[in-house]
């Protein structure tokens, strides 16, 4: 193998390497985004719904308030209508 040759190689090698060294690097990123979003994601259905929390979840609790003023509103509107 002539010397131009041997150098050709050996730069087409490092630029692989470099190649693949980021390559993987960016992969290593983006797989640690999807596994940070993916947990995210299910604490904030965890909040939302209240599985597998300790909080009772804002959904439950949205509607425990909800059939609250509703009561509220129905009786006063039922005191004020017997007036």
């Amino acid at each position: 193998m002539d010397p131009i040759t041997g150098y050709v190689v050996q730069a087409a090698a490092i630029v692989t390497a470099a190649a693949a060294t980021y390559v993987a690097a960016a992969v290593r990123q983006v797989l640690q985004q999807v596994q940070a979003n993916t947990t995210r994601s299910k604490r904030t259905r965890q909040l939302v719904t209240g599985e597998d929390s300790h909080l009772r979840g804002v959904l439950p609790r949205l509607r425990l308030i909800e059939e609250r003023v509703l009561s509220t509103v129905r009786t006063v509107e039922s005191e004020e209508g017997g007036d």
